[in-house]
């Protein structure tokens, strides 16, 4: 497999259409680099972090007996890092390392931006948190769009597709992506959505001022609660299987937009994902035979419906005036869904129907007049050279 150069961006060239400051992030973007060329079977092993937070190391995993089950074989190219099972989760680890390292940093750069349309107070949760206000979801969101395109330029089957190719598979991903992220940041916690910003979204209670249009999202985020985080709590989910689920949901091979010659090695890439897991979950738990399936199950089923639910969500805050999105929001979150057929019946029983209504037209008409001039954001910062 021949594995393109990641291209010689920095991660300030996200931020460059929306007026935001600058901070050097070039050792940042060194490292991801660094860390792409050197992933390998010989590299330094990683660890691996079961539920109860024991390192594992790498080796440990090799040297475990393997229980009635073959390491499936690979035919990556020689110094990707993935030509085994036990190296192919090391370099989905190193590159979660590495995008969590970047994390401070995009949450800097964007700090600035108000996506909210009017002013928010902070306000305190009864355990000492701080409760996330629409600006903070929605930057938020972005962050985590800017980090699931980082982490995806690490990835060497990512790297050798073509930028088209890579395009079709980020729109597929992303809202899948935000919320699998945050469900897993926020395993721990029964009644609330932990965001990347620390902030956080308190379960709904129906005693409280929710009312239309700032809160309206509040019981999708509860259904977040109880059909994604709560399994992720049962099953007691680890890093490792947290990067292969994310990872084999990135390699869609029947994502919009995917081109046909694509496609088996997009498919390809998301079975050797999948073995990989498969021999992991053989290694450590070999009485469980049922855990591959309850992952799968429990964790993708929902996910798809749940993101499209958020989309959803962030669609109609844009609409009612809610919130102002960037185009890069626009692009890997909208661009797929149909406004004609969700918008008239989403809250066609609400008492707001008619505020509601007259919001779509007046953002509506904006956009026509906006959408003109519009540059694709994708094609202004391809991933690859």
């Amino acid at each position: 497999m021949r594995i393109t150069t990641i291209r010689k961006a920095s991660v300030e060239s996200h931020f460059s259409d929306f007026s935001i400051c600058s901070l050097p992030v070039q050792n940042e973007r060194d490292i991801i680099g660094k860390r792409h060329r050197a992933a390998s079977a010989s590299s330094a092993p990683g660890s691996l972090h079961n539920a109860g937070g024991i390192a594992v190391s790498a080796a440990k995993i090799s040297n475990t007996p393997r229980h009635h089950y073959s390491p499936p074989s690979t035919s990556s190219s020689s110094g990707s890092g993935w030509e085994t099972p036990k190296s192919l989760l090391e370099s989905l680890l190193l590159s979660e390392e590495t995008i969590q390292g970047l994390r401070d940093t995009v949450i800097r750069q964007t700090g600035g931006v108000e996506y909210s349309s009017k002013k928010e107070l902070p306000i305190q949760t009864s355990d000492g948190g701080r409760k996330a206000t629409v600006n903070d979801i929605f930057l938020s969101i972005h962050s985590q769009l800017l980090l699931a395109i980082e982490w995806a330029k690490t990835l060497p089957p990512f790297a050798a597709l073509s930028t088209d190719d890579q395009t079709a598979l980020l729109k597929s991903f992303a809202c899948q992506h935000v919320v699998l992220c945050v469900s897993y940041r926020s395993k721990n916690s029964c009644d609330s959505l932990k965001l990347i910003n620390d902030s956080c979204i308190p379960r709904f209670r129906e005693s409280e001022n929710n009312h239309f249009p700032e809160n309206f999202y509040l019981r999708d985020c509860e259904r977040v609660m109880d059909q994604l985080v709560a399994p992720m709590r049962f099953l007691r989910m680890d890093d490792v299987e947290f990067v292969a689920m994310k990872a084999c949901i990135l390699f869609n091979p029947v994502a919009k937009g995917l081109s046909s010659g694509s496609v088996m090695h997009v498919l390809s890439t998301r079975r050797r994902i999948f073995a990989a897991l498969e021999h992991y979950l053989d290694t450590k738990i070999p009485s469980d035979a049922s855990r591959l399936g309850d992952l799968t199950f429990f964790i993708l089923s929902p996910l798809q419906t749940l993101a499209n639910m958020i989309s959803e969500d962030i669609l109609v805050s844009k609409l009612s005036g809610v919130a102002h999105l960037d185009q890069l929001m626009e692009e890997l979150i909208l661009s797929d869904t149909d406004e004609q057929k969700i918008l008239p019946n989403r809250f066609q029983n609400d008492a707001s129907g008619q505020l509601f209504k007259e919001s779509i037209e007046l953002a509506a008409s904006r956009e026509l007049s906006h959408s003109s001039s519009n540059i694709s954001y994708l094609q202004r910062q391809a991933v690859i050279l």
